[in-house]
């Protein structure tokens, strides 16, 4: 698992500045799905992991350094 901080939506909408809407298209789901999540309670870790890699699929090109090929 990862040791990162998982946001809440609440940190989602405000500390990255992505709306209900378009954390809805990023997950390919409806907003009123998104609307239905806690505010305050940590997204779970698959979403926050998949979010990630949508938002920046450039850090997920290659593998980290020194990993096995």
């Amino acid at each position: 698992m990862t040791s990162e901080t998982i946001p809440s939506k609440r940190e989602l909408i405000e500390k990255y500045g992505l709306h209900q809407a378009e954390i809805a298209r990023l997950r390919k789901t409806t907003r009123s799905a998104v609307a239905q999540w806690d505010m305050e309670a940590p997204i779970p870790e698959r979403r926050w992991l998949i979010l990630r890699y949508q938002s920046r699929p450039d850090l997920f090109s290659q593998p980290p350094s020194g990993a096995a090929a």
